[in-house]
């Protein structure tokens, strides 16, 4: 097993490490982003990432639509929504601005595909969200899914406040 530290960083929540690793020398890389000695996310278990865009987009309807996507990590998330071709613009909230600047520099896989995508803007969060909105932006899929909930997204900034507006966007019935 071969391991690359790609960027390692001291920062106000812990130690954050950016790193691949490959099982084999002719094997496919393994992204991972590390705090402290936990992981935060690996590009070996994608799959949850990918459905979370996929069931959500799939149960609305609506041309045009500029979503939320809460948490950027390795990308997987946000570049399923931006393969969705109704999805006109798309918002990425992010809490670390580490990840967000190692997808700018395109030192992850998909830093060009997200990073480089005109619809996308990957916003940091300026300071910690209350935990409701926490629980909220950590699972996308449930603005579509939970039927007491009103799909709203955000308005790109005119000026230095972004303002609220609701979605033309509408829920599809489950199926």
């Amino acid at each position: 097993m071969m391991f690359e530290e790609i960027d390692y960083r001291n920062t106000p929540i812990g130690e954050l490490a950016l790193r691949r690793r490959r099982l084999s020398p002719e094997g496919k890389d393994i992204w991972e982003i590390k705090l402290n000695d936990g992981y935060l996310m690996s590009s070996k278990f994608i799959d949850g990432e990918i459905a979370l865009a996929d069931l959500a987009l799939a149960m609305i309807d609506g041309t045009a639509l500029d979503i939320v996507v809460g948490g950027l990590g390795l990308g997987y998330t946000a570049e399923a929504a931006l393969r969705d071709p109704r999805v006109a613009a798309l918002t990425v909230i992010e809490l670390i601005p580490e990840v967000i600047e190692w997808h700018e520099k395109r030192l992850l896989p998909l830093g060009e595909t997200v990073a480089g995508d005109a619809r996308c803007h990957l916003q940091r969060v300026i300071s910690s969200p209350s935990p409701a909105l926490s629980q909220v932006l950590a699972k996308p899929a449930v603005w579509a899914m939970m039927p007491s909930l009103s799909i709203s997204t955000i308005r790109r900034p005119t000026s230095s406040t972004a303002r609220a507006r609701p979605s033309t966007a509408r829920r599809r019935s489950p199926r």
